[in-house]
């Protein structure tokens, strides 16, 4: 024999009870489905809000973004980059080219400094102020040198780094020939001080004082 079920024992009992019943049946499940709303909407109505404040915010960032991208990018993100991406590189080059310049001017400061501030060089120099004296008949009495300490604050400028005195006589044209090719020397020279007098039988004689300039570059 089939067991009855739970659904069909219902039925059974709506039928032995008639129409009322199930009448009072339908009345308690739709009060018991409007308690479930109430209580259910209850619960439900912050997370409603909830949803409604983050679809909001979502829309509002949203609206931004395409803002930005509009603006910012003028709705081309792509060819944007490749702009900055150009500006970068015309930077770099810009800085590469300054960093030549600079690496140009430290080769040209060295060099000149290895010209100018070489005790070598003005070894030479000073031989050559007897040198030049006796193929011009000019008669040296003595030459003195002061070598001046360059100094720590003018390392990128020239500045006196020897200080010659020549004491010599000779005749006036002679002096006169002699001094200018003095001042015609490689070196960077000032003729800085004279001091000369009438000698004997028509002749000049005295002193002269020269600077040597250069470049300490370190």
């Amino acid at each position: 024999m089939k067991k009855k079920s739970s659904l069909d024992q219902l039925d059974q009992w709506f039928a032995s009870k008639g129409t009322g019943a199930s009448t009072y049946f339908y009345i308690a499940l739709f009060i018991a489905g409007i308690l479930a709303y109430l209580v259910l909407s209850t619960y439900s109505d912050p997370y409603l809000q909830e949803s409604e404040d983050n679809l909001n915010t979502a829309t509002t960032k949203l609206e931004n973004a395409q803002k930005e991208y509009n603006q910012d990018f003028n709705g081309d993100p792509k060819a944007y980059v490749e702009n900055k991406r150009n500006v970068l590189n015309a930077e770099k080059n810009r800085l590469q080219d300054i960093k030549d310049e600079r690496a140009y001017l430290d080769k040209k400061l060295e060099d000149i400094s290895k010209l100018t501030y070489n005790e070598k060089n003005w070894a030479t120099f000073m031989d050559s102020l007897s040198t030049i004296a006796e193929n011009n008949n000019i008669k040296i009495y003595a030459i003195h040198s002061d070598r001046r300490e360059p100094s720590l604050k003018q390392i990128f400028e020239p500045e006196a780094l020897l200080d010659i005195d020549v004491q010599f006589e000779g005749a006036f044209p002679n002096v006169l020939r002699y001094i200018n090719l003095i001042e015609q020397s490689e070196m960077i020279v000032d003729v800085n001080k004279m001091d000369i007098n009438a000698t004997k039988n028509g002749k000049i004689g005295g002193s002269i004082g020269i600077s040597i300039w250069g470049v300490n570059y370190r």
